[in-house]
C-alpha cells in the first residue's frame, strides 16, 4: 500500500503477487499434510469417546481421503514447486525495483519533493538515517 502510494504501482503490484503466491503455497502445503493424515485421524477416531470431535475428526478423515487421491496429490505437489520458482522470480523483481537506501533517505528529508508527507521529526534523525543510507551504499 505505501508503495501505491508512492506511485510505485510496478513494486505494489510484485508485492500483492508475492503474498498471493505464499497463501497458495501455504494453502498447498496444508493440503498436502492433511492428506497424509488419514492413518493417524482413524487412530483418533478410535480413541475419542467425544461425540463433537467425532465428527470433526469424521470430516477431516473424508478431507485427507479426498487430497490423497493420486491425482490430487500430484497437482497440489506440481503447484507447490511452481509456485516456489514463481516466489522466488517475484522476490528477484521486488529486490530490483526496490529503491536504494539514498532514495528513500530522500523522500523523508527536508529536500524531499512532496512537502505534504512527514520528514523527519529531528535534525539529529535525519542524519543518523543519512549515515545508516551510506554505510547500507558502501556495504553492497
Amino acid at each position: 500500500v505505501t508503495q501505491y502510494k508512492k506511485n510505485r504501482k510496478l513494486l505494489s503490484g510484485a508485492y500483492f503477487i508475492r503474498s498471493f503466491v505464499s497463501f497458495a503455497v501455504i494453502s498447498l502445503t496444508l493440503g498436502v499434510a492433511v492428506s497424509g493424515s488419514g492413518p493417524y485421524l482413524r487412530l483418533l477416531m478410535s480413541r475419542t469417546k467425544s461425540a463433537s470431535l467425532l465428527s470433526v475428526l469424521r470430516l477431516l478423515e473424508s478431507l485427507a481421503k479426498r487430497l490423497a487421491a493420486e491425482k490430487i496429490l500430484k497437482m497440489m505437489r506440481s503447484g507447490l514447486a511452481r509456485l516456489a520458482w514463481v516466489g522466488l522470480v517475484i522476490s528477484g523483481v521486488i529486490w530490483v525495483l526496490e529503491p536504494e537506501p539514498i532514495e528513500s533517505w530522500c523522500e523523508s528529508s527536508v529536500f524531499r519533493k512532496d512537502k505534504k508527507n512527514n520528514g523527519f521529526k529531528q535534525q539529529g534523525d535525519e542524519l543518523l538515517e543519512l549515515e545508516a543510507a551510506f554505510n547500507k551504499m558502501v556495504e553492497v
